[in-house]
C-alpha cells in the first residue's frame, strides 16, 4: 500500500473554472450561429377594430365678415376663442396713427391694472410652455389674446372722446362688433357655405379645387375678409368611397361609425349615411364635437372604424405560411372497423383504405401536408365511381405552436386583421385559448425544438 502512488485530484476551483469556460464558449457559438432568443405568446381572446382611412371634405356652419373699413386691422379675440353678440373683434385705425398711439400708451404700463398684467403674464408663459405644440402660429393667437386685453383697456378712452394722456380719438379709429354668436376663425378658403349635394368627384382632384386659406392680416381694404364664425358645434365630413369598400368593411347598413380625430387626440362617435350621386358613391360622417380642431381644415384624411370582431386575438409577427395538397371534403371517409380517418387510394387495380392524417378542413376541403400523399395519387370516392387526382395545393396561413416544447404548424382561420393584431375563428382554426405561439415565427420551421 505504500508504494502505491497517490492520485491527485484537481482542485475544485479549477473544475469551476473550466465549466465557466466551456458555458460562455456554448453562449458564443449560439449567439452566432443560432437563433434569436425565442419569444412565446399565449394566445388570449380579444378584439380588433375594423377600421379604414380615406378622405374627406368638412363641410360646416360658417358665415364670413368682410370690412367695411380700410386701414390698420387690429384684432382682439384669439382664434377659437368663442364669442357672443356684441363681443369687439376688431379695430380699423383709417389713419395709422391710432394704432401707434395707442401701442405708445401701452407701452408705459399706465393702461392695465394688476389683473390684465397678471392675464398677459399668462398668455406669454402659455406660449412659451406650448411652442413645440402650437408652433409659431401660435404667436398670432397670444398677440390676438393681450390685443383683447389692452382693447378693454383702451376703448372706454376712446368712447370718451379725445383724451389728453392716449390722446386717442373715435374719429380715427372704428371697433367693430360682432352681430353673431360662435367660434371666430381668422382664416377664409372661399369654400365657406359648400354643400354636400354640391360636391363632385372634381372636389377630390388637388390640381382642380384647392383651399387657398387666408390668415390673418396686417391691413384691410373695404370689402376683404376680416374673419368668419363657426356658428354651431355640428359639422360633417363627405367621404369618396367605393361599393367594394362597402362591402369590405361591412357599412352597407350602418348607421353610425367611430371616427379617429387625429387633432383632437380622440374618438368620437359619428352618424353614418350612404349617399348615391351620378358620379359615385359618397359617405356623410356627422358630428356634434371637436369641430374647432379642423377650423383652419377643408380637406383631411379620417380613420373610420365600422366595428369591433372577437375572438382568439394573436400579434400578426406570429403568423406563416405553409402549403398544403388539397382535397375535396367527400373524399375523407374512416376504415371499415375503426375512426381513423384517410382516403381510399387507388393502387393498380385495387382501391386500399388508407388512414391518412389531414391538418384541418373547411367547408368543401381537407388539408394535407405534402409528406402525406404524393402527387398523382387517385383517390376513390367513397361509394362512388368518381376519382380524383392530387394536384391542387394551397398556401395556408397558421402559426408555430410550442406546447411541447418544439414547433408544430397549426393552420388558422383569420376573421379579420389590423396592422398589429388578427383575430381567429376559434371553431375552425387549429390553435386554441391559452395554447403557447411563436411570437416572431419568421426563420423558423417546423419541428425545430425552441426550449
Amino acid at each position: 500500500m505504500a508504494n502505491e502512488k497517490q492520485v491527485r485530484r484537481p482542485p475544485v476551483i479549477f473544475l469551476i473554472f473550466a465549466a465557466i469556460i466551456v458555458y460562455i464558449i456554448v453562449v458564443l457559438i449560439t449567439s452566432f450561429t443560432g437563433k434569436k432568443s425565442t419569444l412565446v405568446y399565449e394566445i388570449t381572446r380579444g378584439s380588433v377594430s375594423e377600421s379604414l382611412v380615406v378622405p374627406g371634405i368638412i363641410l360646416r356652419d360658417e358665415k364670413v365678415f368682410k370690412s367695411d373699413e380700410s386701414g390698420y386691422i387690429e384684432y382682439y379675440q384669439s382664434s377659437g376663442s368663442k364669442v357672443k353678440v356684441g363681443d369687439i373683434v376688431y379695430s380699423v385705425d383709417r389713419t395709422g396713427e391710432a394704432s401707434e398711439l395707442i401701442r405708445e400708451y401701452a407701452g408705459t404700463g399706465e393702461a392695465f391694472s394688476d389683473e390684465e398684467k397678471f392675464q398677459i403674464h399668462s398668455l406669454l408663459s402659455d406660449f412659451r410652455s406650448n411652442y413645440e405644440t402650437i408652433g409659431f402660429e401660435g404667436l398670432y393667437e397670444t398677440k390676438a389674446g393681450m390685443s383683447s386685453i389692452l382693447m378693454n383697456s383702451v376703448r372706454d378712452l376712446v368712447a370718451e372722446g379725445e383724451n389728453e394722456e392716449s390722446k386717442v380719438s373715435g374719429d380715427s379709429i372704428k371697433f367693430v362688433e360682432t352681430d353673431t354668436a360662435g367660434y371666430i376663425v381668422f382664416a377664409s378658403d372661399g369654400y365657406e357655405g359648400l354643400k354636400a349635394d354640391e360636391i363632385t368627384n372634381d372636389y377630390f382632384d388637388p390640381d382642380k379645387f384647392q383651399a387657398k386659406t387666408t390668415g390673418i392680416k396686417k391691413n384691410i381694404e373695404a370689402g376683404e375678409t376680416a374673419y368668419k364664425l363657426i356658428t354651431s358645434d355640428g359639422w360633417s365630413v363627405l367621404c369618396k368611397i367605393t361599393p367594394e369598400t362597402v362591402e369590405e368593411y361591412g357599412l352597407k347598413d350602418k348607421k353610425a361609425v367611430t371616427v379617429n380625430l387625429t387633432k383632437a387626440g380622440t374618438e368620437s362617435r359619428a352618424n353614418f349615411e350612404l349617399i348615391q350621386k351620378d358620379d359615385g358613391l359618397y359617405a356623410l360622417i356627422s358630428m356634434n364635437k371637436y369641430v374647432m380642431n379642423y377650423a383652419r381644415d377643408r380637406y383631411a384624411d379620417f380613420e373610420i372604424s365600422s366595428g369591433e370582431t372577437s375572438g382568439l386575438q394573436i400579434p400578426n409577427s406570429a403568423i406563416v405560411t405553409a402549403e398544403f395538397i388539397k382535397i375535396p371534403r367527400d373524399y375523407l371517409t374512416t376504415g371499415n372497423n375503426s375512426k381513423a380517418e384517410g382516403f381510399i387510394v387507388e393502387n393498380g387495380s385495387e382501391a386500399v383504405f388508407q388512414e391518412i392524417e389531414t391538418e384541418f378542413k373547411s367547408t368543401d376541403h381537407v388539408f394535407v401536408k405534402p409528406g402525406n400523399l404524393k402527387e398523382e395519387t387517385v383517390l376513390v370516392m367513397p361509394d362512388s365511381d368518381e376519382r380524383y387526382t392530387v394536384a391542387e395545393t394551397e398556401t395556408v396561413k397558421g402559426v408555430y405552436q410550442v406546447n411541447s416544447g418544439y414547433a408544430v404548424f397549426k393552420a388558422i382561420d383569420v376573421i379579420t386583421e389590423n396592422k398589429e393584431y388578427s383575430v381567429l375563428n376559434e371553431t375552425t382554426s387549429g390553435v386554441g385559448l391559452h395554447d403557447r405561439i411563436l411570437l416572431n415565427a419568421g426563420g423558423y420551421n417546423e419541428g425545430d425544438v425552441v426550449y
